[in-house]
Formats: structure tokens, sequence, C-alpha cells
């Protein structure tokens, strides 16, 4: 398909439009452990299994796709007359399972972990983005593909490399063939979702959107969005459509570039897919962090939106230096975003919505009046609580957005949090109850540390918003660790400079101080600059930043990596709920309401 094909109007909807969609925000692994809570919560009032879009972005694209791959094995091994709402428990707890293992690994950690792909890193096709879709689908969507759990004799699925986005479509048992979930749905008890994981195309600032059929630019090329928008349209394609090499786009890949995070990751490239254009994908959530787009032009009825992405905060006094104004008002803009798009979901009468901070009082001040005093003391708007104390709650709210290791008070705290926000706000209950991976003493001593927490929680979450030295905050002996090595790194520096500046190295000529100020810049230009004069210096500047350096930086980045690792293991042990309970003198059963039967 060319690049230069011009924008077409949006193909007719189906006669059918979808009843229920589900909408899993961004937010890093903060944002995945969240959304688990609110799914166990739906399972539960057998919400979940009437779900017929799932639109994600960023984390939640890492437990959305992990959801769907485990209901692929349900629909295939169960027929829908047997599926029950039992089913969909045990898919979640999968889910919650999978996901805590595969982040205890500390996939950020990892991402430098092997040399050779470090060096392979050098050239255009292969990025650090692709080196963390392969650590998903190791960690997460492997395991789950390779090993049924249904069915009356579960048996292993050998997968042949990577999971391919076009093998995820699914093929319910005793549906005839040919099944189409948006045509065939209307005939399920339990229908099978449509999956969008949602991208941003850096090259025309539109959605880009992973399904398991197809992929590319969202469908919002109707008469009213074209005449918005006149930038090109790089229009989805069906996988046996489209050039050989991306017939098998691996489905890793769709989430690292949906939790691309400008910054933290460089853009996953989609290479050779259109003439003339590289296609550049980034987060989803730069486009929209909810994933409500999606089921907007899916036309859902019925809109359920988990939102765990960071949100804004005050400053009293923000700082008004250049960088620090240019970061507030990039803030600002996504803020204004998120807002929008979700008042654009609460005009529907059946949205429900979980966000972080929902349930937070929210303040309004008066101005001073001329002699001084506030014209009115300050008002607080008081909604429903969720039986978690608020300064709880805002420190859950402000954990880092981040892909490394999340401890068990982190990640369930999350779940927690998530599941007892959409048990008030879908009060309707059902003749199930979730049962948690954890013990029953562990969801006992955190709920009661949720609702009335202790010293040694409270430093859990205060650390948790960091994202780097954590390990070192809270275990001695990663801090001492980490103090001999800053004071060795720090004699080293010092011995190397009293040799440079010692007497036998004379006097410094002033072309060399010129060279010492001129050659950095130059460099630091180079890299900034995308336009450049003449051919030669773009080559040279590409193949300096994008090859050389890499190459250089290869096994610094593995001896980092390296010494990461056994810090993490530290930085878990740190943070096991029974450790931090006994820290505080929590006790099991001490007036909790228990969430596990």
């Amino acid at each position: 398909m060319s690049a230069a094909q011009p924008a077409q109007a949006q193909a007719p909807a189906p006669d059918r439009r979808p009843e229920l969609g589900l909408a899993l925000s961004g937010g890093g692994f903060r944002a995945a452990f969240f959304h688990v809570g609110v799914l166990a919560r739906l399972a539960e009032t057998g919400t979940l299994r009437r779900v017929e879009v799932i639109s994600t972005v960023s984390g939640g694209s890492i437990v959305g796709a992990l959801y769907y791959l485990a209901l692929k094995d349900l629909f295939e091994n169960v027929a829908d007359a047997d599926i029950r709402d039992e089913h969909y428990l045990r898919v979640v707890r999968r889910v919650e399972r999978m996901l805590f293992d595969g982040v205890g690994r500390n996939l950020r950690g990892r991402a430098y972990a092997n040399l050779s792909d470090n060096v392979r890193m050098r050239l255009n096709t292969y990025s650090r983005s692709d080196r963390i879709g392969q650590l998903y689908d190791e960690s997460f969507y492997t395991p789950v593909w390779n090993e049924s759990e249904f069915g009356e004799h579960p048996a292993p699925r050998v997968c042949e490399g990577p999971i391919r986005m076009r093998e995820l479509v699914v093929h319910p048992k005793g549906a005839p063939a040919g099944f189409e979930p948006r045509r065939d749905n209307g005939r399920r008890a339990a229908p099978v979702p449509v999956l969008l994981l949602n991208a941003t195309s850096l090259n025309t600032g539109h959605n880009w959107r992973f399904k398991v059929d197809e992929m590319g630019e969202d469908p919002r090329s109707g008469k009213s969005w074209i005449e918005l928008d006149k930038n090109k349209r790089l229009l989805s394609a069906r996988y046996e459509q489209i050039v050989e090499h991306q017939q098998d786009f691996k489905l890793g890949n769709a989430v690292a570039a949906s939790a691309c995070v400008p910054g933290l990751f460089p853009p996953l490239a989609v290479t050779g897919l259109f003439s003339g254009v590289q296609v550049q994908l980034v987060d989803g959530g730069v486009h929209d962090n909810q994933g409500v787009c999606g089921l907007f032009d899916e036309g859902c009825k019925r809109l359920i939106v988990s939102d765990a992405s960071g949100q804004m905060g005050d400053f009293d006094h923000p700082f008004t230096r250049i960088p620090a104004v240019l970061g507030r008002s990039t803030s600002i803009h996504g803020d204004r975003v998120r807002e929008e798009q979700l008042n654009e979901a609460l005009t529907r009468d059946d949205t429900v919505l979980m966000h972080l901070r929902k349930g937070l009082p929210a303040w309004g001040y008066s101005p001073l009046l001329a002699g001084g005093k506030p014209a009115a003391k300050p008002t607080e708007s008081k909604p429903p609580g969720y039986d978690v104390d608020p300064e709880v709650q805002k420190l859950l709210a402000a954990i880092r957005t981040d892909l490394d290791s999340f401890t068990e008070v982190e990640a369930y705290s999350l779940s927690l949090l998530g599941y007892l926000m959409t048990r008030t706000e879908l009060p309707e209950g059902g003749r199930l109850a979730y049962e948690w991976q954890l013990d029953k003493r562990s969801v006992e001593l955190l709920r009661a540390e949720l609702r009335d927490p202790k010293q040694a929680y409270r430093r859990q979450l205060e650390v948790a918003h960091g994202r780097f030295f954590k390990a070192a905050k809270l275990s001695r002996l990663v801090r001492a660790l980490a103090v001999g090595v800053g004071l060795v790194v720090l004699a080293a520096l010092a011995f190397v400079g009293l040799l440079l500046s010692g007497p036998a190295s004379g006097d410094v000529p002033a072309w060399s101080l010129i060279v010492a100020l001129v050659v950095p810049a130059l460099f630091v230009g180079l890299y900034f600059k995308q336009k450049l004069p003449g051919k030669t210096l773009y080559r040279f500047a590409d193949w300096l930043y994008t090859w050389l350096l890499p190459l250089v930086l290869a096994p610094l980045f593995w001896i980092a990596s390296r010494a990461v690792l056994p810090a993490n293991r530290r930085f878990l042990a740190a943070g096991e709920i029974s450790r931090v309970a006994a820290a505080d003198g929590v006790e099991a059963g001490a007036g909790v309401t228990v969430v596990q039967t």
C-alpha cells in the first residue's frame, strides 16, 4: 500500500454494535497491577464475560494481551454453552500470577543483560524497544501460550519462536468456520472480545492500532476528520495482504510499541511497510492514554474505563526556569487531553470509571480580601471513599510509571485498590468471590495497612515513586555496597585528575582548551540537530549515534545491568508483605473485611 494513497471514507460499521467495551489505560506496571484488581471484581460480578471490545494502552496493553491469551485458551477448549463465570475468575487469577512472576524479573534491568543484543542495537532494525518486546514474550506471553489450562486433558502447545499477532485469532470450540467476533458475538453467551493494542505514529501523530488480523492507523478518516487533519494516513491492512517480512509481526513488539514511553525507550521501527516512509511508533499514551478512542470507534454502547495513568499534581510555587516550564506545560497538555477524553466517555449514562485518585477530596480556595484574609474557608468535596486511607491512595497514585520490578507491597496494594474501587462503583454482587494468588493471611495484613498505614508500610510507598536506588533506600546492605562503590569511583576519578594536573603534565596550550569546549558542543549539536547541511555530515552524525555509540556503550550497559539484578532480589525481599507487616506490628484479622473467601 503506497504512503501517497489518499485517505478514504471509513467503511460502514457492522449492523450490530458491541454492547460493552473495556479500556485499560497506560501507566507502566503500576497500571497493569491496578487493572488486575479491576478485572478481578468484573469477573466476580459476571461483567467481564460480557466485554466485547478491549482497548489498551502501554501498561494496559501488557496486561490486556496477557488476559487475551488466557481467554483464547478458554474459548478454544471450552464450548460456549459450558463457559461459566468461574472460568473468568480462573483466567484473571492466571493473569495475576503470570504478571507478578514476570514483573519480578525486572524487565527494565534485563533490557541490557544480553551482550550480543546490546551490540545488535547498533542496527536501525533493532533497538532497546525490540529487546523489551522479546522480554515481554519470554516473561509473559509464551508461558501462557505453551501451557493450556482448560479442557479435559490440557496439553502444552509448543510455540516455535515469538508469538505472532495473527496467531491470536480465536477459533472458538464448536463455532462454525470463519468465526468473526464483530459479526458473530451476538449469538454467543460468552463473546470473544476484539483486542485493540494502541500505539502512536511518530510520523503523522495519529493513533496506530494492532489488532489480531490487521495493523495500521486508526479509522478516523471520515469527512470531519479529513477536514481538520491534513496529515497522511498510513492506512490499516490485514497481515496476509502486506509485505512478507511484516506479515508475522510479533505480539511482544506490538506491546512494546504500545508501551514505548518517550524518553525511556526509543521508537519501535516498522520497516518497509510503506513506500518512502519509515514508520516509527511510540507509546499509545501520547495520543490517547486512556484507550477510550478505540471504544468510541468500535461503537460500544457501554464503557468501563480503568485509568491508572499518572495525573498532574499541584504546585503552590511552580518553578519558572525554561526546562521546568516546558515540562510542566507538557503535563498540562496531557492532563487536558485526559480530561476531554474521559468527559466524552462520561456523557454516556452507562460509563463506569475507575482512576487512581477517584474518591479523594477536591479543594476550592477563595482569594484574599483587602484585609489579607480569605473570602471564605477552603471548600472540600467529599466523594465516597473506598475503605483506603486517603494518604495511602495518594501515595499509590504517585507510584512510578516504569517497567522494573514491583514488590508484593507495591503490586498488591495497587491491585487491591483497583478491586475495592470497582467493588464500590459496581456494587451489584455475585455469588462468586475472587481468590487472590496471595495467601489469606497476607491479604488480611495488606488490607489492615491500606486502612490504617503504619511506618514501615508508608516507607515502602514513599520509596515507590522513584525509579532508581529504591533497593538502597530499603536495604542497609545494598545501601552500604552502593556507598562503597561510589567512594571507589570518586577515588579513582581523583587519582586520574591528579595525574593529569601534576607537574609532569606541563603547561596546557590554549588550543587544547578550545578543543575541549568545541568538540563536546559539536557532538551535542549533531545529536539534537535533525536537518544537517550536506549528506556527508548527516551520514557522519547517523553513523556516530546509531552505530558507533551503541557499540561502545554495549559492554558498559551490560555491566550495569548485571550489577542491578542482585540488588533487585534485595528490593523484592524488603517489600514482602509479611516482613513489612511484622515491622509495623500488624496482625492478621485486625478488624479487616477479608476480600478472599
